[in-house]
């Protein structure tokens, strides 16, 4: 079990090596590549405001409406060679925003849909790494990206390098989750990290 999340409705979904489960009245249906999904290899789920269930694998991305299986596609990005598993089209995290909007953090930067457009955060936008593991959206409305060379604070058109304060070089950050208070708490090598009132604390890992 890779991603557990809670739809609209109150079914509990799950994500998988083996596809999609969710319960349904005390019953669990599966869906697997034969309903539809571009692979049964996921690793992130998100549901939106509409109902739909995003569905991220090392092979793209399947949108469930209910009804029937269909696939979103996404533009390629590049294979991580420091890692054991990836793909051109690996899907790390989805998330959907306050606004509505999926923001998916892949092998090729972050794509954020909205409506029926599709804007890139990456490289160019100032980036150091395409390798990005997951978004976040703060209490302050501003967005945290997670790469494979540090954190960064996304708020409007401006896109902010945190870990280039933190630490002397870049650092790999993986997951990251932000505190009612406030704080924002991530993993970095083998510590945990909390940065409240940009006052960073280590906490590691024996």
């Amino acid at each position: 079990i890779r991603a557990i999340k809670e739809s609209t409705n109150g079914k509990i979904w799950f994500g998988h090596s083996g596809g999609i489960s969710y319960i349904d009245g005390g019953k669990i249906i599966n869906l697997y590549e034969s309903d539809g999904l571009i692979s049964h290899d996921v690793w992130s789920l998100e549901t939106d405001f509409k109902g739909n269930t995003w569905v991220g694998t090392i092979d793209g991305v399947s949108v469930f409406d209910g009804k029937k299986i269909t696939t979103f596609e996404l533009p390629k990005g590049e294979i991580d060679t420091t890692v054991g598993v990836s793909s051109t089209t690996f899907i790390h995290n989805i998330m959907a925003d306050r606004k509505g909007r999926i923001w998916f953090s892949t092998n090729g930067g972050v794509y954020i849909k909205e409506n029926n457009k599709l804007k890139e955060i990456s490289k160019k936008d100032g980036l150091k790494s395409n390798f990005v593991s997951k978004v976040i959206e703060t209490q302050n409305d501003e967005f945290m990206i997670s790469t494979s060379k540090g954190l960064y604070l996304h708020n409007g058109d401006a896109l902010i390098d945190i870990s280039n304060k933190l630490f002397k070089e870049p650092k790999a950050t993986s997951n990251i989750v932000e505190a009612a208070n406030g704080d924002i708490w991530f993993n970095c090598s083998r510590s945990i990290f909390r940065l409240s009132n940009n006052e960073l604390t280590e906490h590691k890992i024996l």
